[in-house]
């Protein structure tokens, strides 16, 4: 069931033709209410997940441009490869969680009626293992290129797991962040195509998780990051580019001859203050803002079955 809300007594908003959505508030609280049943009992049948799948599914499909497709593997893999004796495996508890909290906020969409396309932002980046500089390059709607670089420092290094590869996954990760974290006001309610030109952190990403025991770290990040796509509307393409066909990857080295050449301007990055707190537990209050034109009017209600 999904709840459309249209506010008529602001003019601002019937001249702007914005129409509002979310899901039920009571069946927020029953979905709520099974998941962390399971979570409790350490028992997560097939059925239940089947039930789940579907409902987050199409949850994903209406509220968020599917950004939350990723999160759903783990539930899939409960229908089709169950656990033994119907347990809780991290990654489904993971998953769990994520969509608890998602839930929690209550998300409500906003459309403007009449709108057949939303602009679409281009953007690449690349990180260095040996200096911890990303760069990210951007295409944005309007044509205009931008770019910013910024080096990790080495207090955000030593909150990372202990690894051996200059942490390069994690370098390329950061990369991304910022990139959507700089441009974020460029990229709320738009499409958005981004290449990384590394495997394992392109498929942590795209899979919303990468392995529990080793790389923690890693999955704090991509949970918050998907969240804070979920909570801008950004409909989200994560590709792969050739290291070679990269135009991030000059910034990343503190060279600037290509971005030169793109006619591209220098913006400040932008450090989301979660990206310094991989470790804290996730707020339960991670409320959606509300939308600057909507100023608690009175408003009626549609359902919609």
């Amino acid at each position: 069931m999904c709840v459309v809300s249209s506010r008529l007594v602001s003019s601002r908003l019937v001249s702007s033709r914005l129409v509002s959505s979310r899901l039920a508030p009571d069946k927020i609280h029953n979905w709520v209410r099974e998941m962390q049943e399971a979570l409790d009992t350490d028992f997560y049948p097939p059925a239940l997940a089947m039930k789940m799948a579907g409902r987050l599914q199409w949850t994903a499909s209406l509220c968020s441009d599917k950004v939350e497709r990723a999160w759903i593997k783990a539930i899939h893999c409960q229908i089709h490869s169950p656990t033994p004796g119907f347990r809780v495996s991290q990654w489904l508890r993971r998953s769990s969680q994520w969509w608890i909290e998602y839930l929690r906020t209550s998300p409500v969409v906003w459309r403007k009626l009449g709108d057949q396309e939303r602009h679409h932002v281009i953007s690449w980046s690349d990180g260095a293992g040996r200096t911890k500089r990303v760069g990210c390059v951007v295409r944005l709607a309007c044509g205009a290129w931008e770019w910013t670089a910024w080096t990790l420092p080495q207090t955000l290094i030593e909150a990372f797991l202990e690894r051996r590869d200059n942490y390069i996954a994690m370098v390329e990760l950061v990369s991304l962040i910022i990139t959507f974290a700089t441009w974020q006001q460029q990229l709320k309610g738009q499409l958005w195509s981004h290449y990384l030109d590394s495997v394992v952190a392109m498929g942590a990403v795209n899979n919303g998780s990468t392995n529990p025991m080793t790389a923690r770290d890693a999955n704090n990040l991509v949970g918050r990051l998907w969240m804070a796509l979920a909570k801008a509307g950004t409909g989200f393409f994560l590709n792969r580019v050739e290291s070679k066909a990269n135009p991030a990857d000059e910034p990343s080295r503190d060279q600037e001859k290509l971005v030169g050449e793109l006619g591209a301007n220098f913006r400040a990055s932008v450090v989301p203050d979660w990206l310094w707190t991989i470790w804290d537990p996730v707020p339960l209050d991670m409320s959606f803002v509300p939308d600057p034109l909507f100023d608690g009017s009175e408003s009626f209600l549609t359902t919609l079955e």
